[in-house]
């Protein structure tokens, strides 16, 4: 995989005038557990930077948990807190995605196998 990335995947990029690639991991992360910071590890190692995008909707028993309770949640288990965003949608980073210019950035979204 890393072999396709750096001799395939970024000159693409880089010929298309992509400088940055940011990664997204989306979902509802209630709660984050162990096997979601495997996977925000796995896709911080593969892109330049990534960002975990979640809601602030708390409607138990589903959706125990509000924003800062995740981000609290998350930080304890060594997410930085600047890397966790607040989306309406977390599958949609429209926030995150203002932040950086669209004609040097690309976004790569990640999600769970029960989001899809």
């Amino acid at each position: 995989m890393d072999k396709l990335v750096e001799q395939i995947i970024k000159p693409i990029l880089e010929t298309n005038g992509i400088k940055k690639v940011i990664g997204i991991y989306g979902g509802r992360f209630q709660p984050f557990g162990p096997h979601h910071l495997k996977t925000y590890k796995w896709l911080k190692s593969k892109v330049d930077d990534a960002y975990i995008s979640t809601s602030n909707i708390k409607k138990p028993p589903r959706h125990p948990m509000n924003f800062k309770e995740k981000v609290r949640h998350m930080s304890k288990m060594g997410v930085p807190s600047s890397k966790i965003i607040m989306e309406k949608s977390p599958y949609v980073a429209k926030n995150l995605e203002k932040k950086f210019n669209p004609k040097t950035t690309a976004f790569v979204y990640v999600f769970g196998e029960k989001d899809a």
